[in-house]
């Protein structure tokens, strides 16, 4: 399917569902309750540090970045709409596209594992539901 094909049969509405869903997870994963305390403090950010930044605007990036990733991954996905496709291509995307580059980068920065674990963890997830939500969106809705 070429992409101009691929981008008209893509859905806003499962793009839109998708991005909410992964930015709502991304919020649970990074909060207190879940991965937020150890992961700022591998990270070496303190509340000192995390309080300097313009809470919104970080906010407001990680939503379009979110977007952005949930548009790419189903014009991917548009090629073979179903569940099982859209949650074998989150995570594959999660997985062996983001999580090794991350650990490219975590690698040459010596950065812990712990902190690998749940950034690598974070983004296979998330790409696993927003697959999920696209290539299923069809059968779902």
């Amino acid at each position: 399917m070429e992409f101009t094909a691929a981008f008209q049969a893509l859905s806003i509405r499962s793009v839109i569902t998708a991005t909410v869903v992964s930015y709502f997870f991304m919020a649970l994963w990074y909060s207190p309750f879940v991965f937020g305390e150890r992961w700022a403090r591998e990270s070496h950010l303190t509340g000192r540090l995390l309080r300097k930044r313009n809470t919104y605007g970080v906010y407001l990036i990680t939503l379009l970045m979110n977007f952005s990733a949930a548009f790419i991954l189903g014009i991917f996905i548009t090629a073979e709409p179903t569940l099982q496709h859209g949650l074998m291509a989150g995570f594959g995307a999660g997985f062996f596209w983001v999580s090794m580059f991350i650990s490219i980068i975590y690698t040459f920065e010596r950065r812990p594992l712990v902190l690998y674990f749940i950034d690598c963890g974070y983004a296979t997830i998330a790409f696993t539901i927003m697959g999920g939500i696209l290539g299923g969106w069809k059968s779902l809705f």
